[in-house]
């Protein structure tokens, strides 16, 4: 087994020690540099966070289910807080990494292990292999120029080996050096690496005295994020691909033939087949430097003291089940002034005593799916749990959020500046805003944050009242619901409530913006029209009122006996509470209220509709079922609806991801009605009330008026993530938009007539919205009339 390969490690670790009395002890004693030293310590946590996110979603060790990535993270962390200096933070990343049980995943100087160094017989230029018989029964095959090599031959066609093969083939003892000179051209594709590993399968085919089995490439595949529970659409899985193949021994070649592989860490392309033989014990692998990987890794830097750390994502599993690369004899990579080659004399012992070396690293282990699950003890979380927290979240949504470029803020930079408000977070409440205000940057309105914390925070209940703000910041009673409390008289429809608590609404709504994570300002009333009278259950709240014909403020007191959702529910859905099901308007014009309509009123809504010369249907509120129909009804063709974009994500960070792309569709129904139409939305449609948007504009085309304002701006299937201390956050987890690609992420459906209530509308007990529509939906009646 080869050794690990490690950065200087500082002997002493210091005990543990919380950033909170760090902070104060050490800005007591040198305040004048401790602000410099609090941003390193930060600086190592982001790059923490980011190689443990690597590690957590694109090492395939971890999907075998045995590593507990989250207790070496813990680990990690408490080692950088408490790390002396820059050698004692490396040496905790190289802990962590080592927990990987892969030699290839390692802290290394930025350039790569061994980069510049090495003896003068490394670095002789040759424009083919060169072949030297070392002894009666032993040959050496140099082939070090693996870029050279690739420029002169066809990679899919010719072998690079067959004019040394007569040279070679009948000799038991075949040494080959891959050490290779030359660097690997950045990018994707090594095509030096790629030409050696079919040749070298080529080679082995007519060398090899023994039926060989390659070891199979276990790579990570995702599919949007392998979350525990949302899992109702088969892309949203993360799995492990394996395939094994085999190598007949060739015809022809001595009965005692043993090959050896000299190779460096460059050398994963090699390693397969040096795996194989070594298995059959046909064969045996010197390693000068550290093994190479068997295919690609992913490149953290750790700061900018020129260090990075590599992860593998991608892991050999051999035919017995172990993992990893099996070596014979690993020597260190040598130095300008090494004497003689120490690679190659080990190769000569290894020939001479046949011994094929040390089974690969690891077990036989399933590889499985798995899903994380949150803490769901209550406890107090540790300064490490909540830095832990903060590394889960950042890199769910750095690698299964698809709106990266649309956010206000760099996502990039998030991380680094929320650790601090992680670090020093240490009441409940504190931990639920860190997580809030990290997620708010993402700038997606599907982002909830599920945590008792973060309720009463916020708060869970509001007076049994639906209050809608009107422009930025008047807060006005919508409809007073609790028939107790409306007949008292204490609170009225149309009341302006100015403070709550004595705190400006204005003022509120700013202190609670940061953590209220929204993907345009229709979301942000969403998210606080129902938020800025919620406190504790049972709590008392005081309000301060304008009242029309009140010359004076009204001060009054109300029970917060409702939770904040059900103000704006009706007992059938998310619908308008001012309006029915569906009604017919003005004699000839049928409504919808979508929000409301069930299954079981599909044969109603569409013997409504089919009576009428012009419909309204009314999308502020979320779909209840019984709506499809409807818009079916309102195409004469098949039309596509909406551009769907699923996300498939493969081997690292480095990688793009690649995108599916599916158009849905809108199919015409039985009957098909050609009248005009006007479509109501505004901030309370979100997700599938966008997309039944979309669904009857590509219906109706062009008879289809949108009324009213932009909707939420969040679309796709939800995507749910567990952090510590029983905290779920949830984010858009696809792209969706219209049928021709245009944007509706945080732009919402844009209406065709702008039209929004007034404090005057609410007062009088009226619709504006809805006036507007039907004065658009006569003008287009009668035109067609």
């Amino acid at each position: 087994m080869s050794s690990e390969v490690s950065p200087e490690v500082s002997p002493e670790v210091s005990p543990e020690v919380s950033p909170e009395v760090f902070s104060e002890v050490f800005s007591e004693v040198f305040p004048e540099v401790f602000p410099e030293v609090f941003d390193e310590t930060v600086d190592r946590l982001d790059a923490l966070g980011r190689i443990w996110g690597q590690a957590r979603y694109f090492h395939p060790g971890i999907f075998e289910g045995q590593i507990d990535w989250d207790e070496a993270g813990i680990e990690a962390i408490r080692a950088a807080l408490n790390a002396p200096d820059r050698a004692a933070f490396r040496g905790s990343v190289a802990s962590m990494l080592s927990r990987l049980g892969d030699s290839n995943s390692r802290v290394v100087p930025a350039g790569g292990a061994g980069e510049g160094a090495g003896a003068d017989h490394r670095f002789v230029a040759q424009e083919k292999p060169v072949v030297e018989r070392l002894d009666e029964n032993t040959v050496l095959v140099r082939v070090n120029d693996w870029t050279g090599l690739s420029t002169r031959v066809n990679p899919l066609a010719a072998n690079v080996f067959d004019e040394v093969l007569p040279q070679i083939v009948d000799l038991p003892h075949l040494i080959f050096d891959f050490r290779r000179f030359d660097q690997p051209v950045p990018g994707p594709l090594d095509l030096g690496a790629f030409v050696i590993s079919r040749s070298v399968q080529n080679l082995v085919s007519k060398l090899s005295p023994a039926d060989l089995i390659l070891p199979s490439v276990a790579q990570v595949i995702h599919s949007g994020y392998p979350s525990e529970r949302w899992r109702t659409d088969n892309y949203y899985t993360a799995t492990i691909r394996r395939n094994h193949q085999g190598l007949a021994a060739a015809e022809s070649v001595p009965g005692e033939r043993f090959i050896v592989f000299v190779h460096d860490e460059h050398g994963g392309a090699i390693t397969p087949f040096a795996n194989a033989l070594a298995q059959a014990g046909a064969g045996a692998s010197i390693v000068e430097g550290n093994a190479g990987s068997a295919g690609p890794s992913s490149t953290v830097p750790l700061l900018d003291e020129g260090y990075s750390a590599v992860i593998s994502t991608s892991m050999l599993v051999n035919a017995d089940g172990s993992r990893g690369a099996i070596v014979a004899k690993q020597v260190e990579t040598p130095g300008a002034e090494a004497k003689g080659d120490a690679a190659l004399a080990a190769a000569m012992l290894v020939v001479t005593e046949r011994y094929s070396g040390s089974q690969g690293e690891g077990s036989d282990t399933p590889l499985v799916q798995i899903f994380e699950s949150s803490s769901q003890t209550g406890a107090k979380l540790s300064v490490e749990e909540r830095v832990l927290a903060a590394f889960k979240l950042w890199n769910a949504i750095e690698f299964f959020f698809p709106y990266h470029d649309l956010t206000d803020q760099d996502w990039d930079s998030a991380l680094k500046a929320a650790i601090p408000a992680f670090i020093n977070a240490d009441t409940d409440i504190e931990y639920a805003k860190a997580v809030a205000a990290l997620a708010a940057r993402a700038n997606d309105t599907h982002i909830t944050i599920g945590s008792m914390a973060y309720e009463r925070f916020m708060g869970s209940h509001t007076p049994n009242v639906q209050t809608i703000l009107v422009g930025d910041d008047t807060l006005i009673v919508k409809e007073v619901i609790d028939p107790a409390l409306a007949e008292s008289g204490v609170v009225r429809t149309g009341d302006v409530i100015t403070h709550v608590d004595s705190e400006p609404v204005a003022s509120k709504i700013e202190r609670l913006r940061p953590f209220v994570p929204a993907s345009n300002e229709g979301s942000y009333k969403l998210r606080l029209e129902s938020r800025l009278l919620a406190g504790q259950e049972n709590s008392d709240v005081e309000v301060t009122l304008k009242r029309a014909k009140e010359r004076r403020p009204i001060s009054v007191t109300l029970k917060r006996d409702t939770y904040y959702y059900f103000t704006s529910m009706t007992p059938e859905g998310v619908g308008r509470r001012d309006h029915p099901k569906m009604e017919m308007l003005d004699g000839d014009i049928s409504y919808f209220n979508i929000g409301r309509l069930g299954a079981a009123d599909e044969a109603a809504t569409l013997d409504l509709l089919f009576r009428s010369r012009g419909a309204v249907i009314d999308m502020r509120g979320y779909p209840n079922g019984g709506h499809l129909s409807l818009a079916m009804a309102l195409a004469d063709s098949t039309q596509p609806s909406a551009s769907i974009v699923e996300p498939f994500i493969f081997q690292a960070a480095d990688f793009s991801p690649a995108w599916k792309t599916n158009i849905q569709e809108i199919q015409p129904g039985p009957r098909h009605y050609p009248h005009p139409v006007v479509l109501l939305v505004n901030h309370v449609g979100i997700s599938a009330a966008e997309h039944y948007s979309m669904m009857v504009k590509a219906a109706g085309q062009d008879r289809v008026t949108i009324v009213g304002s932009p909707t939420n701006g969040a679309n796709g299937v939800i995507t749910e993530v567990p952090l510590p201390g029983a905290t779920r956050v949830t984010f858009t987890g696809m792209q969706a938009a219209w049928a021709d690609g245009s944007q509706l992420q945080r732009k919402g459906v844009i209406p065709d007539v702008h039209a929004e209530p007034t404090v005057a509308s609410v007062r009088a007990g009226r619709d504006e919205v809805l006036d507007v529509a039907l004065r658009v939906l006569k003008k287009k009646i009668g035109k067609r009339d």
